[in-house]
């Protein structure tokens, strides 16, 4: 099996359904009703497809223009919302490429309509990061801007949980696929086996590092840790919008930047057919400090 083939995230055009018209008319009457840029106007709905978690949002079209409906998750309660809509108004005025949020009727960000959270955002048309240079470079840039200015937001502006990285129940699960590796090869497809096989030993040492070495983590920061290539926007070859700012959190940096590397760099050697380490000088030269 080979790491750097094409994967769901090398498809860089993202994909709208028509709703079903039930659906439709539901998402038209919480819009006009809520929001003035919609009111009295033909709305036309769109919902979101592919398998990620943001499923719910929808794109409402009308001669005003385009329009985003989130849908918040149900694990978020309304202060961790406003939070996050805060967070997103203040890197909006330092011109950070985020989608702008719209107001409501009252000036609010955030309605509940049938017991659920709903805020308005513009819509961007740009297509997925795809991995070419330009896009890496202009990421790479952008993404030590993002951090940089995350780093000078108020912690108490958010008080989401952390996600859990390298516990130790994860430890643990590592610990026991070594000690019977065959009862995990049970879920795999033959491919992945055979990977998984061919590079026990290096993983082995690998989850050692990372466990029981003082690694430096980065600075305890707010961080997005789920920046892959569906998760920005690029418009020719410059970065127009991070998305998924409910994935910012109070945490080590390097974890987030550490995957952002993984998933962001790999992409690009899928994209380029570039060497991974030219690939990776390219994204450290242009991330910086």
């Amino acid at each position: 099996m080979n790491p750097f083939e094409p994967d769901f995230f090398s498809s860089s055009k993202p994909i709208w359904h028509d709703c079903l018209e039930e659906r439709s008319n539901e998402i038209r009457k919480l819009a006009s009703h809520y929001f003035p840029i919609l009111d009295k106007l033909e709305n036309k709905v769109k919902q979101v497809g592919g398998i990620e978690i943001n499923s719910n949002n929808y794109c409402i079209e009308n001669p005003q223009g385009k329009f985003l409906l989130k849908k918040w998750g149900t694990s978020l309660n309304l202060n961790d919302i406003n939070g996050i809509c805060e967070l997103t108004s203040s890197l909006t005025k330092r011109n950070l490429p985020v989608s702008k949020l719209i107001p409501a009727f009252n000036q609010s960000l955030v309605i509940s309509y049938n017991n659920q959270y709903w805020s308005l955002f513009q819509f961007d048309n740009s297509d997925f990061y795809s991995g070419t240079v330009q896009e890496l470079k202009s990421v790479a840039q952008a993404t030590a801007m993002l951090f940089k200015n995350l780093s000078k937001i108020d912690d108490n502006l958010v008080s989401l949980k952390k996600p859990d990285i390298c516990s130790s129940n994860d430890y643990q699960l590592f610990k026991d696929f070594f000690a019977n590796p065959d009862l995990v090869y049970k879920v795999f497809k033959d491919s992945e086996i055979e990977l998984l096989k061919s590079n026990k030993n290096l993983l082995k040492n690998e989850i050692e590092l990372v466990f029981n070495s003082n690694l430096n983590l980065g600075i305890f920061q707010f961080s997005h840790f789920d920046l892959h290539p569906h998760n920005i926007l690029v418009d020719k070859g410059e970065v127009s919008s991070f998305l998924d700012l409910d994935s910012i959190r109070l945490m080590e940096s390097g974890y987030a930047l550490g995957f952002a590397s993984l998933k962001l760099c790999r992409q690009s050697v899928v994209k380029t057919g570039l060497k991974p380490k030219d690939i990776a000088d390219i994204w450290l030269n242009n991330l910086g400090e």
